[in-house]
């Protein structure tokens, strides 16, 4: 078993917990925000609107268990991408147009996501095709686990990019799973006829734990790694 070199054990993991926070801050200020604007002022009380990670993270979601996750995720192969921020609080009766608010803001947090990725991903394809990096010299410091080359000032700059957009791809596809409590169920059961309310109990009862299960037996991973190679082929990593 190879040696584990610290050093970057912790670099690596400082980037990852910076860009979880960010992410989520992120998302829930958006979301905040857009429920602001369609009337209902309850987040914006709260002091919600806000890009501080002591209003939007959650001690346990945003630290702890990201830092396990990741743990496990450096131990063996896998991308950790279990996190959560704190609830932003909704009264969706205040909404000025339900219907509309109902979508636009519960994937409000997917759209942040979505921008942050794509950001991500051009600032990389820039260094890459400007030359100011190479694909060796990325797979090295950012997808290597045992460190071979002696640190360089961008090795952070590669390491935040790249979390960056791995992690936020990663809240993107949750985010659009179409049930509860993810955002994609959320905005569908906004449109939804009232018909289906037996269908929307049942996932507002039982959402969370079916993604227990769709994350533990590795069915979320399906999904995850071809979305990873493709983007990793577009950055012309193979």
């Amino acid at each position: 078993m190879d040696k584990i070199n610290f050093g970057l054990f912790f670099g690596h993991l400082a980037v990852y917990l910076f860009v979880w926070i960010f992410a989520i801050t992120t998302q829930s200020a958006l979301t905040a925000w857009l429920s602001n604007y369609y009337g209902d002022d309850t987040a914006k009380s709260e002091g919600r609107i806000s890009f501080s990670p002591f209003v939007q993270a959650d001690l346990l979601g945003t630290i702890i268990i990201p830092t396990i996750a990741f743990i496990i995720g450096w131990l063996s192969p896998g991308i950790p991408f279990l996190a959560w921020g704190k609830r932003v609080p909704i009264n969706s009766k205040k909404w000025n147009n339900p219907k509309l608010a109902g979508v636009i803001v519960t994937l409000g947090g997917t759209f942040a996501s979505i921008s942050i990725a794509f950001v991500s991903f051009l600032l990389l394809k820039i260094l890459f095709v400007t030359g100011v990096t190479d694909t060796d010299s990325f797979i090295q410091i950012v997808l290597g686990k045992n460190f071979a080359t002696e640190v360089n000032w961008g090795a952070p700059i590669l390491m935040i990019l790249w979390y960056s957009l791995v992690l936020n791809l990663v809240l993107t596809i949750f985010s659009l799973i179409p049930f509860p409590p993810f955002g994609g169920g959320a905005a569908l059961s906004h449109l939804l006829p009232d018909s289906f309310k037996p269908v929307k109990d049942f996932f507002n009862r039982f959402g969370i734990i079916i993604a227990l299960f769709l994350i533990y037996f590795g069915i979320i991973g399906y999904v995850l790694k071809p979305v990873l190679i493709f983007t990793l082929s577009l950055l012309g990593i193979n």
